[in-house]
């Protein structure tokens, strides 16, 4: 096993040495968290998680802690504290907007009037909610997604078609982009203070 990963990583290697920015692919606004769109060669169904997962660098579960409140491991459960927290962060910032309720990652993010409800309640000068229609999705999306790209520098995580169909929207990619526009509000609001 051992000299099967040292070959794979010398072809690796090999391969490496043969990039170039000629041949390097530069659509870096089309990448995501999903591996898929920035491997498009790789044959990720041959890869199993179990045959990996002896590779992820997390702290194991210590059975011995008394009074736990759930049975995820302690980071598990800060990913889902982290979770909750950024959607109470979202539902917060967005109370009180017309046909804007969110609920979940997913579905709450169809239209588009809730990013642009978001942008609208830190920057109001940059977005007209009243002429925002809730039909509207890819425009809705669109707005916001070169809003936050030319304002604060955060580029979109998919296409704006894409995240006005609930069935592809996917939550990670949801999760890690209203990260990035959490960060990026909560920067400016300590740069004003």
């Amino acid at each position: 096993m051992t000299l099967f990963l040292f070959l794979h990583s010398e072809s690796i290697y090999q391969l490496l040495s043969q990039t170039t920015p000629e041949n390097t692919s530069k659509n870096y606004a089309g990448y995501s968290i999903d591996p898929k769109t920035r491997y498009t060669r790789a044959n990720l169904s041959s890869i199993q998680t179990n045959q990996v997962q002896h590779l992820y660098d997390v702290d194991k579960f210590n059975p011995s802690i008394k009074n736990q409140k759930s049975r995820l491991s302690p980071v598990r459960q800060d990913s889902v504290n982290g979770f909750e927290e950024l959607l109470r962060w979202c539902q917060k910032h967005t109370a009180g907007y017309e046909n804007v309720t969110i609920n979940d990652f997913t579905q709450s993010w169809t239209s588009g009037l809730a990013l642009c409800a978001l942008i609208h309640h830190f920057r109001p000068k940059l977005i007209d909610m009243s002429s925002l229609d809730e039909s509207s999705a890819v425009h809705n999306h669109q707005l916001a997604f070169s809003i936050l790209e030319k304002e604060l520098g955060i580029p979109p995580v998919m296409s704006a078609s894409d995240l006005a169909k609930s069935d592809q929207i996917d939550k990670l990619s949801m999760v890690l982009y209203l990260t990035q526009v959490q960060n990026a509000f909560a920067v400016q609001a300590k740069g004003k203070v």
